[in-house]
């Protein structure tokens, strides 16, 4: 008996939750625990902008940019669920987790952080984890499609 490439694609991956490919749920829950990671920082960089942050030249702005990018990149990959903004969203975590350890050990704009600040460690700790999410759901989205369901 012949096996059609749906069979195949099971045998291969393996069954995930209700007879769907295991890598489409596994990508499933990487893109939820990256949107997640997003509104996470965005909500914690808005904080710390309306609890002080907004008096800290240039740096303060652009905490709350971030937030607002952040949020506009949580609609965005909802409604539009792009690849191009899959990896623009994981570029973005990362980024800024890379912002807040130049911010600690080299300055930034004139202002040091550091990892003591108010949500340092938890924006740094969200950040990674859902920009590696985030990378490892567009590694396992490859197929010929530009959505990702």
């Amino acid at each position: 008996m012949k096996d059609d490439a749906m069979t195949q694609e099971f045998k291969v991956r393996g069954n995930g939750i209700g007879g769907a490919p295991l890598v489409v749920v596994l990508r499933g829950l990487l893109l939820s625990l990256g949107l997640l990671a997003l509104l996470g920082s965005s909500f914690i960089h808005l904080k710390l902008f309306l609890s002080g942050y907004r008096s800290i030249f240039v740096i303060g702005y652009m905490f709350l940019g971030q937030s607002v990018v952040g949020l506009a990149l949580v609609l965005v990959l909802v409604l539009r669920r792009r690849m191009l903004w899959l990896v623009l969203s994981a570029t973005f975590l990362v980024g800024t987790a890379a912002a807040l350890l130049i911010s600690i050990n080299f300055g930034l704009f004139g202002f040091k952080d550091s990892l003591s600040a108010p949500y340092a460690q938890a924006s740094f700790f969200v950040e990674i984890v859902g920009g590696i999410a985030l990378a490892v759901a567009s590694w396992l989205y490859r197929s010929k499609t530009t959505t990702l369901y």
